[in-house]
């Protein structure tokens, strides 16, 4: 028997979410980073995720330059030490404003990101799971198989099998 395993949207938002989503897809003068947004908010609902997107007005810029120093080393090592020194903050501080801001642990923001890198450039057709999986900072590919499950409770294969549910993703968090 083949059965095809997907997340089935209506399971998992309400009513009243789905009709919102299907006003806000359907504006007629959407810009490019309205639909961004929108998407990703969408999939922190889906995968009820406890962070958010951060605007410039709303976070502290200390934060914004450490993310972006983030996604410019995510193949590299990351650690708390290396991005406090970048911001020009003890580590100490650096962790506690994260968390305010982020809304989540600088280490799994980090590993949020990484395989959220994997994913994109496996959908996109640059590089293999096992490459992506090495060049962003997984041992090997069964590395990243396990805390991919651990997170969404499904396997990364699974999803991108059926990624014809998937539509969109975005490297940027």
């Amino acid at each position: 028997m083949n059965k095809e395993i997907f997340i089935d949207i209506e399971t998992i938002l309400s009513k009243e979410q789905l009709n919102k989503l299907k006003l806000d897809f359907s504006k007629p003068d959407l810009t490019t980073a309205d639909i961004k947004n929108l998407s990703d908010n969408l999939l922190y609902d889906i995968f009820n995720l406890s962070i958010k997107p951060l605007t410039k007005e709303n976070t502290d810029d200390r934060i914004i330059k450490a993310k972006e120093f983030i996604n410019q080393n995510l193949s590299e090592s990351l650690t708390l030490e290396k991005v406090a020194n970048h911001i020009h903050l003890s580590q100490e501080r650096t962790r506690h404003l994260f968390l305010e801001q982020v809304e989540l642990p600088f280490s799994q923001y980090v590993l949020w990101k990484r395989i959220k890198a994997v994913l994109t450039s496996v959908i996109q057709g640059k590089q293999t799971f096992f490459d992506a999986s090495l060049q962003y900072g997984f041992t090997d590919q069964s590395h990243f198989n396990r805390f991919f499950k651990r997170m969404f409770g499904i396997s990364a294969t699974v999803i991108l099998k059926n990624s014809r549910f998937v539509q969109f993703i975005y490297p940027e968090l």
